[in-house]
């Protein structure tokens, strides 16, 4: 059943005025049913408020999915709809019957909401410390450490630290065991060989016989594994902090903390992507970029678990309600109410930007970031080929939802369950914060505006965009598509009973039939190759004075093989189905096992 929307030959009959519905106002998620032919009801999704509605009166909320003004909201319908662009009273006033009625509701009410008189705070006894990733790089491990020296001489801070070498080849596992005994006398380090059999590793063995197989696919050794286990050191990480908070560390930071080339102060809540800027090399990064006397490990804590609530009373106290919603849209809605709190920290990076080697973020940067990028044809190519750049938030912000990068550092709030990442395969970081706020539906992350230098060595390249060898799919970007799928159909509240429900999707994938699951990796790439493309050519509209060198670059990409959606183009680009599968297979597995795994470990606060 169904109800035509159109506009031509309406009635512009009064209206009650909108008189007093000040402030700034949006449409949440509305429930509509169609009663008669010109008649549907309204429910509110969020509030319960019900309302009747002609279809044209319903079509206009479709209009109104960010906070504005009535007036603002009606200048936007006028101009999106053509036969109304004479009629702004009459939609102001249809607007404010739905205001009335509690279809639309207002910045205050939303920020209302968040707050609760019990928020959830912080303290230094459930910080178990600070988790150093490395893997066959012990002169990256000494310059880190050696970073480390200098912030705790410089702030007085003292933390423990545990490094966690995945390296394969013995002698590079002792050469990073010597550059934490040369520091041990200053710094409480201590140093975790994964390829040991290690006493909580036997342990949990025991205790869980029925699941020796997963253990060992989350933590087992991998010396004479041939593929790159990224996930491994963050499973053990995970399960050694298991009931406290904990910050992560990659082998190639440095502690130097500096001002972001964009950063602008205040207080934000947005899903926004990060913001870009470009440099010509490291030395111009240092030159350009001031250090800033801050302890990054600190900063990370004293906001890492706090509540929405308590976030908005210490960081954005001078803001209004309608200033606090001004970037949220009706989807971040949903996430955010008196349960949300910070379930991961964030900071900006400097020099390599940690992403994916594919450049495309790059081609639609704001307008700032892009005059930059295409300066001149020399910048540009340079810009193109070396990852000198700066990614980040230009003020604190709220994330109602974005990626997790372990780029730098990470914050991570291990107080309640947190789900396993995939042992091996790269994006081994975007699946652990996809998964989460899949299990958490409020939880939240918080972005903090300075930077640290993440200078890699030996540094690395963006790839071409027109590279003649196809972009093959990445099979952890196959399981965040499933799991983001999962989000729309899990109604489960509890974060284990979601998780529950996440494992039983990725073991329904692996069981699927070949051919299903061909066709599902297909329309992947299909979809991710489309959504490229359109943003592509709708950035390529948006800026008709655009360098030609930048066009043609865009224009080669969209006509080559890695934006191709023929059979064998797509042929060429899908994953090892027979690899997808065993990970579907393997991963929901952990799944199950894993809530018994961490709970023992909180229990029995896993300190071997």
């Amino acid at each position: 059943m169904g109800i035509k929307y159109h506009h031509e030959g309406i009635s512009f009959s009064p209206a009650p005025s909108p008189l007093g519905l000040t402030g700034t106002w949006i449409a949440p998620e509305v429930f509509m049913l169609p009663i008669a032919p010109r008649e549907c009801v309204l429910r509110n999704k969020q509030t319960g408020s019900i309302a009747r509605a002609t279809p044209e009166s319903f079509g206009l909320l479709q209009y109104c999915q960010r906070f504005r003004t009535l007036a603002d909201h009606a200048d936007a319908v006028c101009a999106s709809v053509p036969t109304l662009s004479g009629h702004k009273t009459w939609v102001v006033e249809q607007l404010g019957s739905f205001c009335r009625a509690g279809v639309m509701v207002n910045a205050e009410t939303v920020v209302k909401s968040w707050h609760t008189e019990a928020t959830r705070g912080v303290s230094d006894t459930d910080f178990h410390g600070v988790a150093i990733r490395t893997c066959e790089r012990p002169h990256l491990l000494e310059r880190l450490l050696e970073s480390i020296r200098r912030t705790q001489r410089r702030h007085g801070t003292t933390f423990c630290y545990e490094v966690l070498d995945d390296s394969k080849n013995p002698s590079m596992r002792q050469r990073n065991r010597e550059q934490c005994e040369r520091v041990r006398a200053e710094l409480r380090v201590r140093y975790r060989d994964l390829q040991q059999e290690s006493p909580l590793l036997v342990e949990l063995r025991a205790q869980f016989t029925d699941a020796s197989r997963e253990i060992n696919w989350l933590l087992g050794g991998t010396e004479t594994d041939d593929a790159n286990t990224y996930g491994r050191p963050i499973n053990w990480a995970l399960l050694l902090s298991a009931g406290q908070r904990f910050v992560s560390i990659d082998d190639d930071v440095i502690l130097d903390v500096r001002r972001s080339p964009l950063e602008r102060g205040g207080f934000a809540i947005s899903a926004e992507r990060d913001r870009w800027y470009f440099y010509r090399s490291e030395d111009e990064i240092v030159r350009e970029c001031a250090p800033l006397s801050l302890d990054p490990l600190a900063a990370h804590l004293r906001h890492l678990g706090r509540s929405l609530a308590d976030l908005l009373r210490t960081e954005a106290a001078g803001l209004t309600n309608e200033e606090l919603c001004q970037q949220l849209m009706v989807a971040d809605l949903a996430r955010l109410d008196s349960r949300s709190s910070a379930l991961f920290t964030q900071n900006a990076v400097l020099g390599d930007s940690g992403s994916s080697l594919h450049p495309h973020a790059l081609y639609s940067v704001d307008d700032e970031a892009f005059a930059r990028f295409t300066q001149s044809e020399g910048a540009y190519r340079l810009h193109t080929l070396h990852r000198y750049n700066w990614r980040g938030q230009s003020s604190m912000r709220i994330a109602t939802t974005r990626t997790l990068t372990f780029s730098t550092i990470a914050g991570i709030d291990n107080r309640a369950l947190l789900p396993p990442t995939a042992r091996s395969f790269r994006n081994e970081d975007l699946l652990l914060g996809e998964v989460a706020q899949f299990m958490h539906a409020h939880a939240v992350m918080l972005d903090l505006p300075w930077s640290l230098l993440h200078f890699r060595d030996p540094a690395k390249e963006w790839m071409p965009l027109a590279t003649p060898t196809p972009f093959v799919q990445d099979v952890l970007h196959v399981l965040l598509e499933i799991v983001s799928e999962a989000a729309q159909d899990c109604r489960a509240e509890d974060p284990e009973a979601r998780l529950q429900y996440l494992a039983r999707v990725m073991l329904d994938w692996g069981a699927a039939s070949d051919a299903r699951l061909r066709q599902m990796l297909e329309e992947h790439v299909m979809d991710n190759r489309t959504r490229i493309a359109f943003e592509l050519r709708e950035d390529m509209e948006r800026r008709p004075l655009a360098p030609a060198y930048w066009r043609q670059d865009i224009q080669r990409y969209l006509g080559g093989p890695n934006m191709g959606l023929s059979t064998k183009d797509l042929h060429a680009a899908v994953a090892d189905a027979k690899v997808v599968r065993k990970t579907l297979q393997v991963y929901g597995h952990a799944l199950e096992v894993w809530p018994a795994l961490w709970k023992y470990c909180a229990a029995h606060r896993a300190s071997e």
